[in-house]
């Protein structure tokens, strides 16, 4: 991807997109993140300054951030609590970003590492609802 091998800046992304007649967009993190800086950069959100000139590129190609989708290799729905607070610290470092980039919300991944067995989707489902809620109450 031409984000990922620097022959295109996040910056420049929505003008490209806007040419082709888009003006909603759905940014993924993977695509704001240093991914040079080896695994200590790669899980961190970008400054909101960084954020404010995405903005300002958006605003000025008339494209408008609604969401900003979030992954990794973080266990919202994890079976213990260590896990689930690993991935809200991940998720919530982007909430001032994405309001700064004018997002109306945040898509997260809920990855589950619950063991295979006859009630793993009744625990997945548990454990879901448990790393939502933890998620809305911060």
């Amino acid at each position: 991807m031409p984000l990922w091998r620097g022959q295109l800046k996040a910056v420049e992304l929505p003008g490209k997109i806007a040419d082709l007649g888009v003006t909603q967009f759905e940014w993924s993190a993977k695509c704001l993140r240093d991914l040079k800086g080896g695994r200590e950069t790669m899980f961190q959100a970008p400054s909101i300054k960084f954020f404010e000139t995405l903005r300002q590129s958006a605003d000025d190609a008339g494209v408008n951030s609604r969401v900003i989708s979030l992954g990794g290799p973080f266990y919202l729905a994890g079976v213990n609590a260590k896990d689930r607070n690993a991935a809200l610290d991940f998720f919530l470092q982007y909430v001032d970003g994405a309001k700064a980039l004018g997002c109306d919300m945040l898509r997260v991944e809920l990855y589950c590492n619950a063991p295979q067995g006859p009630d793993r989707e009744a625990q997945a489902k548990d454990l879901a609802m448990t790393g939502l809620h933890a998620l809305d109450s911060r």
